[in-house]
């Protein structure tokens, strides 16, 4: 499902294929899908709502609003956490095995478990028994765990969950019907199904290899969100509404510790946003997203007028970031640039 947008009304829109493999069941605008780390400019939009409204600063230490943690953790700041530059390692990609999912102890746990889903707070006690990979703001390390432990705080300042506050202040009041989270327990029978092509070729639906543990950790501030390409749209439209605000997201972006942008030059992590440069140089803020069956991009190019285009996909295999960039040249790309 693909959307194109210019100054938050959509231009153009286009969407291929089936939703479940072997079913008469075709995607449009309404179908569901999971955004993975897509969601964490929800959560940066989110965190900058609570400070807007004074109950949080980007300078906090998270102690503040997280109660007792261990030594190692009480240098955080909330700013670090959705920088990348907590110190946290990474948790829960088993595409990319990092030190903390490589760790025989995590593993055992989850083994000795039966696969059952961790809370939250038993995924905020697991997390705190792991090294910091640096002191904070020392250096960058793109985390899942710390987009989570993000989720937790914000959900904290707010008195109640994290995925109750991003309803009430994200998905509600802009009409976000389709938007809810996933969870440990709930399957994948109404949306898009996560699939992977097999070595016969084959298009499969691997909804049953994802265990409740992994769900569980997904479902958090790292990648949680489920939505349909028609209320990306209207988030889309949202920012452009919200716009004043937003730049305070990433005026202070951190070097990341790889990749370039369309323009070849380094990336830089802005409180949940990719922060770049496009091909013709314009500022451009976004980010993509994977979980297992699912990949997703979206990337705003800012100027006048702004331009984002989205790109949601339930295929492990296409990537979806050159389908948007390339989309993008063709609409936002000015003559002659």
């Amino acid at each position: 499902a693909l959307g194109v947008m210019r100054e938050g009304q959509p231009v153009f829109t286009r969407c291929w294929g089936l939703a479940r493999p072997g079913e008469d069941s075709a995607i449009d605008e309404e179908t569901r899908f999971c955004l993975g780390s897509l969601s964490k400019p929800f959560l940066g939009q989110l965190a900058l709502t609570l400070v807007q409204d004074g109950r949080l600063r980007w300078d906090d230490p998270i102690q503040r609003h997280l109660g007792p943690l261990p030594p190692h953790w009480r240098g955080i700041k909330v700013r670090q956490l959705l920088n990348n530059t907590s110190g946290l390692r990474s948790l829960g990609d088993p595409t990319q095995p990092d030190d903390m999912m490589a760790d025989p102890g995590l593993r055992q746990l989850i083994q000795a478990r039966g696969g059952a889903a961790f809370s939250e707070a038993e995924q905020l006690a697991v997390m705190q028994g792991f090294a910091l990979h640096a002191p904070p703001g020392r250096g960058f390390l793109y985390s899942n765990a710390g987009f989570n432990v993000a989720g937790m705080l914000l959900g904290r300042v707010a008195g109640g969950s994290y995925r109750d506050l991003m309803h009430q202040r994200i998905f509600e009041p802009l009409g976000m019907t389709s938007a809810r989270f996933l969870t440990a327990e709930a399957g994948f029978a109404d949306m898009a199904a996560p699939c992977e092509v097999q070595a016969d070729g084959r298009v499969v639906d691997i909804s049953a290899q994802l265990p409740p543990f992994l769900k569980a950790f997904y479902a958090g501030g790292c990648g949680g969100i489920q939505l349909s390409l028609r209320d990306l749209m209207r988030w889309d439209a949202g920012l452009a509404r919200h716009g004043a605000a937003l730049p305070q997201l990433w005026a202070r972006p951190v070097p990341m510790d790889k990749g370039v942008g369309e323009d070849g030059r380094r990336l830089a992590y802005g409180q949940g946003w990719i922060v770049s440069r496009s091909a013709w140089g314009a500022r451009k803020v976004g980010h993509g997203g994977f979980i297992p069956g699912y990949r997703a991009s979206y990337a705003r190019y800012l100027g006048a007028p702004n331009w984002s285009v989205a790109v949601l996909t339930h295929h492990t295999g296409v990537d979806p970031d050159p389908i948007a960039s390339t989309v993008a040249g063709f609409f936002a790309r000015p003559a002659g640039a």
